[in-house]
């Protein structure tokens, strides 16, 4: 026994309204470029993250809020060291403090 196919629904124009915006909006927000999505713009700190070596510096590098941090410091650091020569020992002992204090659980 061969059944007659189902009659079609009519579609209410709310609803394919809703649907046309919902579609737009899923094409809108997929990534372009074949899908691919676009690489997420690196972080800048104060220092080249390509040669990051201390766990302090690998912790600044992932996070874009502690490279913002730093990159503060490193301004008044500039600043500072401009008027007083002297104080690259004291940031040189410092570093060596805070490396030794921070590991990658504290960083």
């Amino acid at each position: 026994m061969i059944l007659p196919p189902a009659p079609r629904r009519a579609v209410a124009p709310v609803a394919a309204a809703a649907l046309l915006a919902l579609t737009l909006a899923l094409t809108l927000a997929l990534p372009s470029a074949g899908g691919r999505a676009a690489a997420p713009a690196p972080i800048a700190a104060s220092f080249d993250c390509a040669r990051a070596a201390s766990p302090a510096e690998k912790a600044i590098c992932r996070d874009a809020r502690l490279a913002d941090l730093d990159r503060a410091l490193g301004q008044a650091y500039a600043a500072r060291l401009a008027r007083e020569p002297g104080l690259k020992q004291e940031q040189r002992a410092w570093l060596k403090a805070r490396d030794a204090g921070c590991g990658d659980d504290r960083a």
